[in-house]
């Protein structure tokens, strides 16, 4: 599973930077059966998905998914890490939103999020009328 290791560093890292483009992309994506271009059958040759889920555990230990109603809420710990959860129950059309992670993907989100210059000085609240609104939570980031 290099690729789960490969996308699980690039949205765990520790600048408030790092912290605000993982939140801003899980919050984009946890609704996706995320699926790696490489990595895309299992042996019985059926395809692989992925959620996205926030953790209260680093990656390289088991999984302790944050419960949420919607993906901005609170998660009631300081630090949240983005971990990929194999999708094991039966994928139905009507919720399937396949969505490929790959090195084209990530050198794109590079280019969106980290090549511009701007510091984040504070991450924002979890506060449902500032949370709800990206274009608030990202104001209150400067």
């Amino acid at each position: 599973m290099a690729d789960v290791d490969k996308w699980e560093t690039f949205l765990n890292g520790d600048s408030l930077k790092q912290q605000l483009v993982s939140r801003y992309i899980y919050e984009h994506l946890f609704v996706s059966h995320l699926y790696f271009d490489d990595q895309s059958y299992d042996d019985k040759h059926k395809p692989v998905f992925f959620n996205l889920v926030r953790s209260r555990t680093a990656p390289g230990t088991p999984i302790d998914i944050i419960g949420t109603r919607r993906p901005y809420d609170d998660p009631g710990v300081k630090r949240v890490y983005y971990r990929f959860q194999q999708v094991r129950e039966t994928i139905v059309d009507k919720t399937h939103m396949p969505y490929a992670l790959n090195n084209a993907k990530m050198s794109r989100y590079n280019a969106l999020f980290y090549a511009p210059t701007y510091t984040v000085s504070a991450l924002p609240g979890y506060a449902p009328e500032l949370a709800a609104n990206p274009m608030e939570a990202s104001v209150s980031c400067r």
